[in-house]
């Protein structure tokens, strides 16, 4: 595993205007933490124990937070993911020198909602031209139309991710709704190929460009599925 001087290095070299996401997996720990690097701070944490804010790398290390200290615990790191956007040569020198794999974003939501279609679907349905594919082809359990806003509206939204399909842009929103999502495509400020996701990468909630907007009927979409719908043996029964 990488040392802290070399992750420190590491750290130091992440471009902190993309808000780069470093998520560590601690062995005999359930969950996992999030360090993500802004301009002027550092947060720290996870779903369980909140954020934590530090000014340096070096603070966040050393300090001790609710029993956890990076200090104490870095020799029982299993696994470092960095969630950003990085080109094949960045991401192939980085492996090189530090030894970490790097995912984008786009690159965990496909890992994460579409973990259980296999690769021969992928192909089938061109998933690499539109994720949304995996919605429309059936391929996962999803609700669809009226019953996904409805999902939007009514769930804990306080902080997410919209990514696009044809752009490695990724937004961070807090509150979104589906008449906001609406507003934002008609006025040509986010391409209509967009999905939301929860910061924790448990939910999403999907817009296509073959989606009638002033529906219903809205066409194809919009789509929304979570964690607990995928692994439902209900819903896994009807999409067999």
């Amino acid at each position: 595993m990488i040392t802290y001087k070399k992750f420190k290095e590491l750290f130091d070299s992440l471009d902190s205007n993309r808000h780069p996401e470093i998520e560590f997996f601690l062995k005999n720990y359930k969950e996992s933490y999030i360090m993500t690097k802004f301009e002027n701070y550092i947060s720290f944490g996870n779903s369980i124990m909140g954020t934590f804010e530090f000014k340096t790398l070096d603070e966040l290390y050393n300090f001790n937070i609710n029993g956890i200290c990076l200090k104490n615990e870095w020799n029982k790191i299993d696994d470092i993911y960095i969630d950003m956007t990085f080109s094949i040569k960045d991401k192939n020198e980085i492996r090189r020198q530090y030894g970490i794999e790097l995912t984008s974003i786009k690159e965990k939501y496909i890992q994460t909602f579409f973990k259980n279609v296999s690769k021969t679907d992928k192909q089938k349905i061109y998933l690499k031209q539109f994720m949304w594919h995996a919605f429309s082809y059936e391929k996962i359990p999803h609700y669809q139309g009226i019953y996904a806003i409805e999902y939007l509206n009514k769930i804990l939204k306080n902080h997410v991710y919209i990514i696009f399909q044809h752009s490695d842009i990724v937004l961070e929103e807090k509150n979104i709704s589906y008449d906001k999502l609406y507003s934002m495509i008609i006025n040509d400020e986010i391409e209509s190929d967009c999905y939301v996701i929860d910061k924790d990468f448990k939910w999403t909630f999907v817009m296509t460009h073959e989606m009638d907007l002033d529906g219903p009927p809205f066409g194809l979409g919009p789509y929304y599925t979570d964690l607990k719908i995928i692994e439902s043996q209900e819903f896994k029964n009807e999409y067999k």
